[in-house]
């Protein structure tokens, strides 16, 4: 499947929030709230994660991934990454439900661990503790550094 990712831009914004709401979904539908609270709720969830993502690494790359099947064009996810000196972190990788588990989010973290490789860095990311992801990261390489701070756990894919 062909995706490519493009810089985010202001016009992304109703497409990251409702992209967020899907990855909190699971969540959400336990929780006793109407629906126009628990909407209000996700909106500042968003807005608080995007300012702190933006505000503690400004430098980094905000993609939107693009399913690309050359006659449409859609965006199914998000790619945030950071590239530091040392280590590359991964700061959020996010698909639409429907497009979840087709191997685009393995492609694109198998691509970015080459890449940091290649400029002599590791690469990182923190995951939820309770994510099903953290099988899939293991199976990329990733192991568990010891961070953890009860609800995420940072691992690491050392260089080869």
């Amino acid at each position: 499947m062909h995706v490519r990712l493009r810089l985010r831009a202001n016009k992304d914004t109703d497409f990251l929030r409702a992209l967020y709401a899907t990855v909190r979904a699971e969540e959400m539908a336990v929780v006793p709230w109407p629906e126009a609270v628990k909407a209000a709720f996700l909106r500042q969830q968003f807005d608080a994660q995007d300012l702190c993502y933006t505000t503690s690494y400004p430098s980094a790359r905000q993609w939107i991934i693009i399913r690309d099947t050359g006659a449409t064009r859609r965006p199914v996810g998000r790619f945030f990454l950071y590239c530091g000196v040392k280590d590359w972190r991964i700061i959020d990788i996010a698909f639409l439900p429907e497009w979840r588990g087709m191997g685009m989010g393995s492609g694109l973290i198998t691509a970015t661990a080459a890449d940091a490789a290649a400029a002599g860095c590791t690469l990182s990311l923190h995951v939820d503790i309770h994510n099903r992801a953290k099988s899939l990261y293991r199976r990329l390489g990733f192991v568990e550094d010891g961070a953890h701070n009860g609800l995420y756990q940072k691992m690491v894919r050392a260089l080869p």
